[in-house]
């Protein structure tokens, strides 16, 4: 006699409100709730700003663009709020959005929270962005893994890669063209 056994799909299905919870229906039937005062960008968000949302990580994570919150459906199944401090409400300074990130001269956000998804990220940096991570990973958790302390130092290093491997390259090709000629 087998087991039948479900196979579980933690990929995002839908999300709702009510007035002081949040609630995440997964593609294999499961509701999560967890209450909005876990998330303070969504508490704070007007109920336009809640209800645009998009899946973002592959199926494994939602994006809100407009406060610029993530959030995985792996935290909620573990039952984690937001990281303290990160989400928290500040005062709004010149160009400073709600949560201290500032925007350049072109509207680009020069700071991201630690929350943000890697998949979301990809969108922003291309799909080689943290190679041989699940696009649901945490920002935060990435960093830790690899060693940084912040997404600018990872991308500096990055680009300082792709840098010397371009002149790497060129030396090579240079070398060859010296022995032919």
């Amino acid at each position: 006699m087998g087991i039948l056994a479900i196979a579980a799909d933690e990929r995002v299905a839908d999300v709702s409100f009510d007035q002081d919870s949040l609630s995440v229906r997964l593609k294999d039937g499961r509701t999560i709730s967890a209450p909005l005062a876990w998330y303070p960008k969504l508490f704070h968000a007007t109920a336009e700003q809640r209800q645009n949302w998009k899946i973002a990580g592959g199926g494994y994570g939602i994006h809100w663009p407009e406060i610029d919150e993530d959030i995985s459906t792996e935290g909620l199944l573990r039952g984690a709020p937001a990281p303290q401090g990160v989400n928290e409400e500040k005062h709004v300074t010149g160009n400073a959005r709600l949560d201290d990130r500032c925007k350049d001269q072109d509207g680009e956000i020069r700071k991201k929270g630690v929350s943000t998804l890697v998949g979301t990220l990809r969108e922003k940096y291309g799909n080689s962005f943290a190679q041989g991570y699940r696009s649901d990973m945490r920002l935060d958790t990435f960093l830790e893994r690899e060693g940084y302390d912040s997404l600018g130092e990872y991308l500096k290093n990055r680009q300082g890669k792709k840098r010397g491997s371009l002149q790497s390259i060129a030396r090579r090709h240079s070398a060859r063209s010296n022995v032919r000629d």
